[in-house]
């Protein structure tokens, strides 16, 4: 289920449907790791800042792998969280990206990002929803890195942003506008949660909260890697 809008158009609904049925076809052959942590995480999150928007971040290669072991392990992000709520802008790998979450029964968010009129009452209504949310904040590159608008949507809603990694140690690396990673059958999934960062209680300007979002995910990382590496999620650190 989306916000309302314009569908996804034809290319993007048979892209996103070929995506899922490849996403539920792989599911039951990963084994995934982490998944325990990454829901405890996020309810200890949800916590300690009560009252405040729930922001999940992660990059655009976290998406795949995050959808497989989200199906295998029957809603991996959610628990404590109410049910996340993922932004897709109106780019074509937006709206696969759409169509490929509403056929796995994830709700969705609509940003149109190419007008910024637009771009901007889409992020005022976002952000006055305490409903929780997840969001790839590469989407428009440089890719691997914390996008400007972020954080300062992060700061503007006082929200409390929470770095997601997952990474999977077998997958073939498509190189579309931006870097995707599909898992293979039988890959072993790693999730990561680092710890929240509160948008308000940033010091210094915009440029070093962005790094500080940036080191938090990169952490996260590490640990996914780490884990998917040695087959353990007792190698996820905890926080």
């Amino acid at each position: 289920m989306s916000t309302p809008g314009p569908g996804p158009g034809p290319l993007a609904t048979v892209a996103g449907a070929l995506l899922a049925a490849r996403v539920r076809s792989i599911a039951g052959s990963v084994e995934v790791l982490g998944a325990a942590g990454a829901r405890s995480r996020i309810e200890e999150a949800r916590a300690s800042f009560p009252g405040r928007k729930l922001v999940l971040f992660y990059w655009i290669e976290d998406v795949l792998p995050m959808m497989v072991a989200d199906v295998h392990a029957g809603g991996l992000l959610d628990a404590g969280a109410g049910e996340i709520r993922f932004a897709c802008d109106d780019s074509l790998g937006g709206r696969v990206a759409e169509s490929l979450l509403s056929r796995l029964g994830r709700r969705t968010l609509l940003l149109r990002w190419r007008r910024p009129a637009e771009r901007i009452r889409d992020l005022q209504r976002i952000l006055r929803s305490k409903e929780p949310m997840g969001i790839a904040v590469d989407g428009h590159g440089p890719y691997g890195r914390v996008g400007d608008a972020f954080p300062r949507m992060v700061e503007s809603a006082g929200a409390c942003a929470v770095p997601v990694a997952v990474v999977a140690d077998r997958a073939t690396r498509v190189r579309a506008r931006a870097l995707l990673a599909v898992p293979r059958r039988g890959a072993r999934i790693a999730v990561a949660v680092g710890p929240p960062i509160v948008g308000d209680a940033a010091s210094g300007g915009a440029a070093p909260f962005q790094s500080a979002l940036e080191a938090a995910r990169d952490a996260a990382a590490r640990d996914a890697l780490g884990a998917a590496a040695c087959g353990a999620s007792g190698s996820l650190a905890r926080w």
